[in-house]
C-alpha cells in the first residue's frame, strides 16, 4: 500500500484528475471498470444500508489503488468519495496485464484482507480502535519512512462508522488513551503514540520496531 518507483512511472502513462473534498470518484451504480491510484489525498468507501445509515467499509490514502472490487461485477458495489482534496491517476482495467501493477494490486488485496481479519477478530471496542491505529501508523511509516506529521484526515464520526461503534464511545476511549499517553491526536494530527501499549490493548504480539514516538 505504498507508492514505489514502478507505480509512479506507470501512473505517468495515464490521465490524472483532481477531486474536491466530499466529491465522488464513482457511485455504486457506476459501470466503469477504471481503477484509481491516489497520488495525494484520501477517500472513503461506503454504502447506505436499508435503514438509511451510512456504513463505511474502507479508507484509502496516497499510494492506494481504488476499485478492485468492481472488476468482478457489472456495476460498482460501493460508493467512493474524497475525505479531502485528492488527485488520482485513472488507470484502465487492461493495466492489470502490466506485471508491476498486478503485483501492486495483489499486495494491496493481501494487506486489506489482513487488516479486515484483524479488525473482525478484535475482541471489543478498545481492541478495534487500537487495531485500527496500529495499522494506520504502520502503513504511514511504510509509505513515508518517517513518523513525523502523521495526518489523520478521517473525522471521528467517519471512524466510528467504520469501526461500528458510537461516536461517544470512541471519543471517551480516545480521551483515555490521551490521558495514558498511549495515543494523542491534535487537530487531525497524531502527535504521539506508543505502539507497545496499543498492541497490548489489541492483544497483538510485539515486534522489534519503534514502539513509542512523538511526531
Amino acid at each position: 500500500m505504498f507508492i514505489n518507483e514502478e507505480l509512479c512511472h506507470l501512473a505517468t502513462e495515464y490521465p490524472t484528475k483532481r477531486f474536491q473534498k466530499k466529491q465522488h470518484l464513482y457511485l455504486s451504480s457506476s459501470t466503469t471498470k477504471n481503477l484509481y491510484l491516489i497520488l495525494y489525498g484520501s477517500c472513503k468507501e461506503y454504502y447506505i444500508n436499508d435503514e438509511g445509515d451510512e456504513i463505511v467499509r474502507a479508507f484509502y490514502f496516497a499510494g492506494d489503488i481504488i476499485g478492485l472490487d468492481k472488476l468482478n461485477h457489472e456495476n460498482a458495489i460501493f460508493n467512493v468519495s474524497t475525505l479531502e482534496n485528492t488527485k488520482v491517476a485513472i488507470i484502465p482495467e487492461n493495466a492489470l496485464h502490466h506485471q508491476d501493477f498486478m503485483r501492486a494490486c495483489l499486495i494491496q488485496l493481501s494487506i486489506n484482507e489482513k487488516e479486515q481479519s484483524l479488525l473482525l477478530s478484535a475482541p471489543g471496542l478498545r481492541a478495534r480502535v487500537a487495531t485500527f491505529f496500529i495499522s494506520y501508523i504502520n502503513n504511514h511509516l511504510s509509505k513515508h519512512g518517517s513518523d513525523r506529521h502523521i495526518i489523520l484526515p478521517i473525522t471521528m464520526v467517519e471512524l466510528s462508522k467504520y469501526l461500528n461503534i458510537t461516536n461517544e464511545s470512541l471519543s471517551r476511549f480516545l480521551a483515555k488513551l490521551k490521558k495514558n499517553k498511549t495515543l494523542i491526536i491534535k487537530k487531525h494530527v497524531i502527535c504521539h503514540y506508543n505502539l507497545s501499549q496499543l498492541k497490548a490493548i489489541a492483544n497483538i504480539a510485539e515486534s522489534p520496531e519503534v514502539i513509542s514516538k512523538t511526531a
